[in-house]
């Protein structure tokens, strides 16, 4: 007999004798058995509600119960477990009853029988085990015939199950429906449902599958009244290998004939026009399939007529467009039109096409019958398109510089005010201060750093451009060296500077702040270039270009020229990025440690000089950056302020209206003027400005105005003053610059003074307007 390993047997017996000897038999039978003895009703019910025995052995007569109550028990509740009735007390009345209530063997007791019981074990439990497998195989049949009527349920078309006689078994839903009910449908011919025939129609698939006896599905194309189906017919055989059954369903292809019909007698009446058209013109049915497309599409795509009609759309474009012509197919079958929608598509050899053109639909009365489109191949425009893309890519790092520039024009503007209130009560201290005085030395000072100030000011609004340029001759080494100290603190202890500037350099035209800029920008790179420390070395010399100077660049030209070269012992460049240093928003650092625009905006200074550049670099060699400007011939001037004292211009009461908003710069600017013998008005505001103008408007000769008030702007004033009094003279003034300032521009009645102005530079101002008015220079003969 078959080995049965780890066997748990529930033992009920009242004699401890016939329990022993059960045991003794069904352990020598089998290698592991575990028996599991209740003595009352109780300890039963804990072992029947914790299960998990593969057997049930029970003698009849129980003192607590008997066997049929506990065969009852255990097939109520465990239904597959054997149950062998073991006893002497029963009678053929017992057994038959205990049969009927699911007994699986009936065994008297006698000390022979004692030998038969493992046998009627092991017998017992191959048939439970034949029974799980049964059990388990009507299951899964189950299981599989609830999924396989949920799907036939789910078939969005009429679907029905025919007999060989071509009734009607089951209906899907869409099926009922269609027929208006199952009384209508059910045990009906399929030919009389659907065709409303007395017999099978010509070319019927039922007919054809029937005949053939083929295994395979058989469609065809039916047409019913004004409808068209394709019908597609699947056998089912049975054990014998006949057809017994067969699903059948028809799917409703009206829209699709009724467009490629429409489609037909559109091709009859434009066919000619739309193949010889340049652009691709297609059509597509409402589910996005293609039923037309046009020669120069067939071409662009590689496809013949035959291959694309039918094709979905979707298969011809880009995988990361679908999704969004998707959203397009939506809108289309709602009745909207698509505009100038770009379709990246694929052709049949795998090359990439860029086609754009606009989609509408056609709308019949029960919907939308065909799409139609038009489409222009922009492939050779596709490197442009991918610059825009990558321009587009850098417009968020391009609006936060933009950010940047307008944030730096206010701090420009708030810092100008603040400024000349500094440098005007300086200069107001250093007229009253004792030369010889070490305060005096101490005041010269703070006005060095007022100009200083006042050119770092300048650089941040050229960085915003909105600085315009001053061109005036240069000596390029004097800026080198007013920038060393600036940049030797800048790039720290570890690099070591070395200028190697020409003696008698030849001066250049240039402006101040936008060179400090190129220098600047070309230090701190050279610094970023040399983590671990090396030289820096900034060389300055005089060159003459002639027709036999070997060929620097090609835009050198011939004539006097200054060449600037910035080099340094870093990490130095490749090929591919030296090709790419110059492009706006290109960097090599980290992100968050540059924005790219550094040497972009040198490359446009040097042009903006009439230069040039060359650069040399390798990697692990260190770069060299030369800049090569146009020598000129005048003169290099300081721009330092002079030091000497202010030219003495007097005024002989003349009244001036000062209008400013910054306390501080509106107390200076009067205290001033007044010292100069000026009448003077103020306000901070243009109402007040008004209330003023009125009472003393005939003692009032100049105007001097802050542009930006908190009511209004000093521009508007002056207009509106100037058109009640012409002969009114008007200086404006701000923190922001000229080019901001438009209205002042060709207006000679108005002086524009950009903040922060010198108080030299305010008396020559008002000594220009004012004349040939009473403000005179008491040294006329000084001037000159």
């Amino acid at each position: 007999m078959e080995k049965i390993k780890k066997l748990r047997i529930l033992l009920l017996d009242d004699s401890p004798d016939d329990r022993l000897l059960a045991k003794r038999a069904l352990t020598k039978a089998f290698e592991e058995v575990q028996f599991l003895e209740p003595i009352d009703e109780g300890q039963l019910a804990k072992i029947m509600d914790e299960g998990g025995f593969d057997l049930v052995i029970t003698d009849y007569q129980l003192r607590w119960t008997n066997g049929i109550k506990v065969l009852k028990t255990v097939k109520e509740r465990y239904p597959l477990v054997p149950v062998i009735m073991f006893t002497a007390t029963g009678s053929e009345e017992i057994a038959v009853s205990a049969m009927k209530a699911g007994l699986d063997d009936y065994i008297l007791k006698s000390s022979r029988q004692f030998v038969r019981l493992p046998a009627a074990v092991q017998s017992a439990l191959v048939r439970a085990k034949e029974v799980r497998r049964r059990w388990k195989t009507e299951e899964e049949l189950l299981k599989a015939r609830r999924e396989w009527e949920a799907i036939f349920q789910a078939i969005g078309q009429p679907a029905v199950v025919i007999d060989p006689n071509f009734n009607i078994l089951v209906a899907n839903r869409a099926a009922i429906e269609k027929a208006g009910g199952p009384e209508k449908i059910i045990g009906h011919h399929c030919y009389q449902v659907f065709y409303g025939s007395q017999a099978p129609r010509p070319g019927c698939p039922v007919h054809r599958l029937l005949s053939s006896g083929t295994a395979e599905t058989v469609t065809a194309e039916m047409k019913v009244g004004d409808r068209f189906y394709i019908i597609s017919c699947t056998p089912l055989f049975d054990e014998k290998g006949q057809i017994s059954k067969i699903i059948h369903i028809a799917t409703d292809i009206t829209t699709q004939k009724r467009t490629e019909q429409a489609l037909k007698e559109a091709e009859e009446r434009y066919s000619d026009l739309l193949e010889r058209a340049t652009d691709l013109i297609i059509s597509l049915s409402p589910e996005g399939r293609f039923i037309y497309v046009n020669r120069a599409g067939r071409e662009a795509l590689e496809y013949s007529q035959q291959e694309l009609k039918g094709l979905s759309i979707l298969e011809v474009i880009h995988p990361e467009a679908r999704l969004l012509f998707k959203s397009v197919l939506r809108r289309l079958l709602k009745g909207e039109a698509v505009d100038q929608l770009s379709l990246p598509v694929i052709s049949k050899s795998g090359r990439s096409l860029e086609l754009l053109g606009n989609l509408n639909v056609k709308m019949g009365p029960k919907g939308p019958e065909y799409i139609r489109g038009i489409f222009r191949d922009i492939t050779r425009e596709k490197e442009m398109e991918e610059e825009r893309k990558r321009l587009q890519a850098q417009l968020l790092q391009a609006q936060k510089m933009e950010a940047i520039g307008t944030l730096a024009g206010g701090i420009a503007h708030d810092f100008n005010n603040l400024l000349m209130a500094i440098q005007g009560y300086n200069e107001l201290a250093l007229m009253k201060t004792d030369p010889n005085s070490p305060v005096y030395r101490h005041l010269q000072q703070m006005r060095e750093a007022c100009h200083r100030a006042a050119s770092l000011i300048k650089q941040l609004l050229l960085f915003t451009k909105k600085q315009s340029l001053e061109f005036r001759p240069l000596n390029l080494n004097r800026i080198i060296h007013e920038l060393s100290q600036i940049f030797r603190r800048l790039i720290g202890e570890n690099i070591k500077v070395d200028l190697q500037l020409e003696a008698e350099l030849w001066p250049i035209r240039g402006d101040t702040a936008s060179l400090e800029q190129v220098i600047m920008n070309l230090v701190v790179n050279a610094r970023d270039a040399m983590p671990h420390g090396g030289v820096l070395t900034i060389k300055t010399e005089n060159l003459l270009l002639t027709p036999g100077s070997p060929r620097l660049h090609p835009e050198a030209r011939q004539g006097r020229c200054v060449r600037l070269v910035i080099e340094d012992t870093g990490i130095g460049m490749d090929r591919e990025v030296l090709e790419h240093i110059f492009e706006p928003f290109f960097t090599t650092k980290e992100e968050g440690r540059g924005t790219g625009l550094g040497l972009s905006v040198v490359y446009g200074i040097v042009k903006q000089h009439g230069g040039w550049l060359n650069v040399n670099s390798k990697p692990g060699e260190g770069s060299s950056f030369e800049i090569y400007l146009p020598a000129t011939r005048a003169s290099a001037r300081v721009e330092a302020e002079d030091e000497g004292a202010l030219p003495d211009l007097r005024a002989q009461g003349e009244g001036v209206l000062l209008v400013e908003d910054e306390d501080m710069v509106r107390e200076m600017a009067a205290d001033f003027l007044r010292e100069r013998g000026f009448t003077v008005f103020t306000a901070s505001l243009v109402k007040e400005a008004w209330d003023i103008f009125q009472r003393h408007g005939k003692d009032i000769h100049l105007l001097f105005t802050d542009v930006v008030l908190p009511d209004g702007t000093g521009l508007d004033l002056a207009e509106s003053l100037l058109a009640i009094k012409s002969d009114l003279k008007v200086l404006v003034t701000t923190g922001y610059t000229e080019q901001e300032v438009p209205k002042v521009k060709g207006d000679q009645r108005i002086r524009f003074l950009q903040k922060p102005y010198p108080l030299r530079t305010l008396l020559m101002a008002l000594n220009e307007l004012l004349q040939p008015a009473s403000v005179q220079q008491s040294a006329e003969e000084g001037r000159g």
